[in-house]
């Protein structure tokens, strides 16, 4: 089986530490096919990674960012953007889709519903259905209940099955 991480952060966010070369060498260590570097709100962990990508051709490495959505002046949660060429800014909701439509990114919402981290709950069933996936498992959340809400709001709407710990897309 082929197994992919898709949301984590390198130095380059604030609430990270690891080095590129250290996440690259444990994605190694655990066995993974590739993952998504997405840290928040940046793309200065870019230039690092395309170096590695470089040498290392066994390990798939997507290049992303985690961008706030901002609506109303406040913080509405977090979209990832995947496939990423350029830094997309801080924005609403469709700005940042718009931004990632431009550059052929795929976009999934972060922990939707973990009311720690300021969940996108916006109009929730028509507002999902203009991004790709939506994440259902994060080991960061403050509650199981936050991902446990996440996986049957993907279920009830019949998005298409995917391993558990990864994104469901549409």
């Amino acid at each position: 089986m082929n197994r992919f991480d898709l949301h984590l952060h390198s130095k380059y966010s604030p609430d990270a530490i690891p080095k590129p070369e250290s996440i690259l060498k444990q994605a190694k260590a655990l066995g993974l096919k590739g993952f998504a570097i997405t840290d928040h709100n940046s793309t200065a962990s870019f230039k690092e990674f395309r170096q590695l990508q470089k040498k290392e051709k066994e390990t798939i490495i997507v290049l992303g960012e985690e961008v706030k959505i901002i609506e109303e002046g406040k913080i509405k949660g977090e979209m990832l953007c995947y496939f990423l060429q350029d830094e997309i800014k801080p924005a609403s909701f469709e700005e940042i889709i718009e931004a990632a439509k431009k550059q052929g990114a795929l976009t999934s919402i972060a922990h939707p519903f973990d009311f720690g981290r300021k969940p996108f709950t916006k109009d929730a069933g028509k507002e999902f259905r203009k991004v790709h996936a939506l994440e259902v498992f994060n080991a960061r959340a403050y509650s199981a209940e936050a991902n446990r809400k996440a996986l049957e709001f993907a279920e009830k709407r019949k998005l298409q099955k995917a391993p558990k710990n990864y994104a469901r897309l549409f």
